[in-house]
């Protein structure tokens, strides 16, 4: 279970330091007065001492401008902050400082607080309590002893997609020129640590050793090389060291996986990605290996254990893309004589439409992304809709994607998706076999919603997670969840008609919920709701103490 990483506390706090907040908050209201701009304060404390914290940075984002945070304010000696000119809108506050845990790298949804400020209001009690980091250190040798460089050695965590567990790297630190590592920042918990020789790795050109002494294998602590089977937690505790996590690294029997790609273009230049078709057990990106196949195509991967991969081959522009894709079993042998023949991948049209509404002045865009991305696998789009509803996505990779449509207005949802004339279930479109058909689109701007305050008891619970859960539980695409503010209130849009049950948490682990495993003890707690088209309702959920359920 993942820590609440921010506190809010409910008392007032004395003048200190100001900060202005950037003027590029105003551009959205451009008839603001004087008298509507806000005020917040607070203060943050070290959240196992509980004293105040100097030099801490208050960082606000529009909630619908994500991508452009805005350095708000620095504690001052008495852990103090208050930043004025703020215009009215919901944001996300956050708060970090070095030698914390960077309240931007939480698994959760609750990354940054949520604050919605009204015209002229002052508000005084946005406390912050943040969590001393945890570092993880240790020592990368070989089978002499001796110390290995460029290791790249990873902390991973189990976590949630498509209602299956996997493991996902949170951090990452290469080994020195000693062969020791360190990585720091990191959130109280169990996490598993691999260990990766010379990761990610762009050779230039293909290389074959004469004589193959075997290579260096994926290591999971305390020492199993290749297998997830034999891999140990660790416990990293808030504001401690965990030294001593050390690894050896011996030589192992490996393989070589060698081709050709043909049909290349006039530059006679071509890229060669090899990674594992399974990212289930933390290798994915980690492992993922690419070169530059030389001028007669030819190209050759060393130190490979045996398994399944993905190959492809890229080459050409964004105009003229070219692509080859193959999944290759690799077993104790060389892999050799594989042929990657470049061509132009299939592109997908398809239309979107409405029941009689007009979303001409929407800006649609269609997207498809990979449910298992793969090396060197892009997203399909964003394609954008035509006036007409019309649009295409060029250059569809093989594989199974979840069909998205950014940028849909917050009131609309997908009511249907058809492939040809097949019903597309939970939006996902199977292209494993490559490209084909039309897919058609029917949308709806009259989704329902779901506002209201999660309570502990009789009193507000800000930064509750509030989950809803179909109760058809393999359809993630209906899944939903936000965070509460600072008040306790939430709202959920968007939402398609049906049943659902609604779920509020404390403490949370970032899409848990779509596991039916670890829904089961919390069953009876969700609150049945029913949504119609166009609903707008108020629900007030109880919150979920995590440790009760323990």
């Amino acid at each position: 279970m993942r820590a609440l990483l921010l506190i809010f506390s409910l008392a007032g706090a004395a003048t200190a330091q100001k900060s202005v907040a950037p003027q590029t908050q105003d551009a959205a209201q451009p008839d603001l007065k004087p008298e509507d701009k806000c005020v917040i304060e607070g203060n943050v404390y070290n959240s196992l001492t509980g004293e105040p914290l100097k030099k801490a940075e208050i960082v606000l984002s529009l909630q619908d401008r994500a991508m452009q945070p805005l350095t708000a304010a620095i504690t001052d000696a008495a852990g103090h902050y208050s930043i004025d000119d703020v215009a009215p809108g919901r944001y996300h506050v956050m708060a970090r400082r070095n030698g914390f845990v960077d309240t931007r790298r939480s698994m959760s949804a609750a990354a940054g607080s949520l604050l919605t400020l009204g015209k002229g209001q002052h508000v005084t009690d946005v406390n912050f309590r943040l969590i001393p980091q945890g570092v993880v250190t240790g020592r990368v040798l070989d089978e002499d002893d001796e110390p290995m460089g460029n290791v790249n050695v990873s902390l991973l965590r189990r976590t949630y997609q498509n209602g299956a567990k996997t493991l996902q790297a949170v951090d990452s630190s290469a080994s020195d020129d000693r062969g020791e590592y360190r990585i720091h920042g990191i959130s109280p918990g169990r996490y598993y640590v691999l260990a990766v020789y010379n990761p990610m790795r762009f050779q230039q050109e293909p290389v074959i050793m004469k004589e193959d002494k075997g290579g260096y294998v994926p290591v999971y602590y305390p020492n199993s090389p290749g297998k997830f089977a034999g891999a140990s937690e660790i416990t990293v505790a808030a504001g401690a060291e965990t030294n001593g996590v050390d690894f050896r690294l011996t030589r192992v029997h490996t393989v070589r996986v060698e081709g050709k790609v043909t049909n290349l273009p006039a530059s006679g230049r071509s890229v060669v990605t090899l990674g594992p078709l399974d990212g289930s057990e933390g290798l994915g990106w980690t492992v993922r290996r690419r070169q530059f196949a030389d001028t007669r195509g030819h190209f050759a991967f060393t130190d490979i254990m045996p398994g399944a991969y993905l190959l492809m081959a890229q080459a050409g522009s964004q105009e003229s893309y070219l692509a080859a894709v193959s999944g290759i079993d690799v077993g104790q042998t060389n892999a050799t004589g594989i042929v990657l023949a470049l061509g132009t991948l299939p592109g997908i049209t398809g239309t979107v439409s409405t029941e009689g509404l007009d979303t001409s002045h929407f800006g649609l865009r269609v997207a498809l992304r990979p449910l298992v991305p793969q090396p060197g696998m892009f997203f399909g789009g964003p394609a954008e809709v035509q006036q007409d509803g019309a649009f295409r996505i060029d250059s569809v990779q093989p594989g199974r994607y979840r069909l998205t449509m950014p940028g849909l207005p917050a009131d609309w949802y997908v009511k249907s998706v058809r492939l040809g004339q097949s019903e597309v279930a939970d939006g996902i479109v199977d292209f494993s076999r490559g490209a084909a058909g039309e897919l058609n689109i029917v949308i709806s701007g009259r989704a329902g919603e779901i506002d209201g305050q999660v309570l502990k008891k009789e009193a507000a619970a800000p930064g509750a997670t509030v989950v809803l859960v179909p109760d058809q539980r393999d359809t993630y695409n209906l899944f939903q969840s936000t965070v509460a503010d600072m008040n306790g209130s939430f709202t959920i849009k968007g939402i398609a008609p049906g049943n659902y049950k609604l779920f509020a948490w404390d403490q949370v682990e970032y899409n848990a919920w779509t596991d039916p495993e670890f829904l089961q003890p919390f069953e009876d707690a969700g609150q049945a709701v029913v949504v119609r088209e166009s609903d707008k309702l108020t629900k007030n959920p109880q919150l979920i103490v995590t440790a009760d359920k323990r």
